[in-house]
């Protein structure tokens, strides 16, 4: 099945006709999960050894039981050999938050027939947070995938699967995967997950550069969790709202998602700290960079071990530049650096950011360096609007351009004003001791 990634939100599920000739209406069917299955042996690029082998085997194994007739399943496997008994307490052993998970997930050799979906694709879910937390992404990927597969009328299965392929940067498979979640929920009359899937193309969207389709999937995501009563998921759309509108020119609409969004998150919600670096910065865009850097100092000790935390440091960073604080800027320049990986969706926006904390001090060589890694980083995973940023700064060092950056200080009641102090107010009702960031259950929290 091929598709065009950069269509996805115009390659939604058509319509149906007011009326045909034969008096019926037409139904849309449900599309199907990618043609070619994610390659079982991905995960060893995560694990090694007896983990990494069992996993292996055990992603084979589920996905040739999921494809094959349930008369022929009975004769898949032969039964465990003794000798495997040893391979997996091994595995448990390296992994002993899922180790029970594994153990189960190996009885599908012992009894094939009486296994039953649901039961294993629950356990694939367990793996997927697991592996979400230990930053094993084609882990994470595989078994969310399986788990999709495993379950094919579940569209929050379908949902997390295109969510961890977009931030793989799998971003084709990620567009099947939303549309199957979408026309899934439209089935089950699920809004919740019919805005969850709106949340997920929205933002494969905007990774692809098509803002106005972007735009459009986060209003209906935030439409229809209000008409639904869920003020986190409303707040989630709102929130993915601020950046499409704000990067098209319209500053105002901008301010005033970012203010709905401050309204309807709960200090509670594990998005809420990613919300507050957004909000910061919205305020470093804007040139309020003591605000931004406040916001920013605030938030950090919410977001270490998150992987948000790469980016509340080098916005952190470029607000310090901005306001030519060198010592808190090379401070968090080294943290973030050493945070830097390829195969991290927000590495290139960090990149981008140091980059221009470097122009503000005309360290020009560093800036040229910086920003070329960025644009590098973000072509390699489709990023437009980052590989757009970067290019430009990259002309703009080579061109040796200074930088224009002036502190502004927002009057005291000014919208801006209000929504920092209401963001910071909420930071401060948070527990008393900050949680790293995990795998958030899309049934409860939007994760996107």
């Amino acid at each position: 099945m091929d598709h065009d990634p950069s269509r996805v939100a115009a390659d939604t599920v058509p319509k149906r006709p007011r009326g045909a000739a034969s008096g019926r209406t037409r139904v849309s069917p449900v599309p199907g999960p990618p043609a070619t299955p994610y390659p079982d042996w991905a995960v060893l690029r995560d694990a090694c050894g007896a983990l990494g082998l069992v996993l292996w085997r055990v992603a084979s194994d589920l996905l040739l039981w999921s494809s094959a007739p349930a008369s022929v399943r009975p004769s898949l496997f032969h039964p465990a050999a003794s000798a495997d008994d040893w391979l997996v307490a091994t595995a448990a052993a390296e992994a002993p938050q899922i180790g029970a998970t594994i153990r189960s997930l190996w009885c599908l050799h012992d009894d094939p027939k009486n296994v039953h979906r649901g039961a294993l694709a629950d356990a694939c879910g367990q793996i997927v947070g697991w592996a979400e937390i230990a930053t094993m992404k084609a882990t994470a990927v595989q078994f969310a995938e399986l788990a999709a597969r495993l379950q094919p009328d579940d569209s929050a299965r379908s949902f997390t699967a295109g969510r961890l392929c977009r931030r793989n940067g799998e971003h084709q498979r990620a567009a099947i995967w939303y549309r199957r979640a979408l026309r899934l929920a439209r089935i089950a009359g699920n809004h919740i997950d019919m805005a969850n899937a709106r949340l997920g193309m929205g933002n494969l969207e905007s990774d692809l550069g098509n803002s106005a389709s972007a735009e459009a999937n986060f209003l209906k995501a935030a439409r229809a969790a209000l008409r639904n009563g869920r003020q986190s998921l409303a707040a989630a759309a709102f929130h993915n709202l601020i950046g499409v509108t704000y990067d098209s020119g319209r500053r105002d609409e901008a301010l005033d998602h970012l203010r709905k969004a401050a309204s309807y998150y709960s200090p509670d919600h594990p998005r809420f700290p990613a919300f507050a670096y957004d909000a910061g910065f919205f305020l470093l865009r804007e040139g309020y960079f003591s605000s931004a850097l406040t916001l920013f100092e605030t938030v950090l000790p919410w977001v270490d071990g998150d992987r948000v935390s790469i980016l509340v440091r080098s916005a952190l960073a470029r607000s310090a530049a901005a306001v030519r604080d060198h010592i808190r800027y090379t401070r968090q320049a080294t943290v973030v650096l050493a945070m830097v990986d390829v195969d991290d969706e927000d590495s290139a926006d960090a990149l981008y950011q140091l980059a221009e904390g470097a122009r503000a001090f005309q360290q020009w060589d560093t800036a040229d360096s910086l920003a070329d890694r960025a644009m590098a980083l973000a072509e390699k995973r489709s990023d437009a609007r980052i590989a757009s940023y970067s290019r430009a700064l990259l002309q703009a060092v080579r061109d040796r351009v200074p930088t224009e950056d002036v502190d502004r200080v927002p009057p005291e009641a000014d919208p801006v004003d209000l929504i920092t102090q209401d963001v910071l107010r909420k930071l401060r009702k948070k527990p008393a001791s900050p949680v790293a960031g995990g795998a958030v259950p899309p049934e409860r929290y939007p994760t996107e």
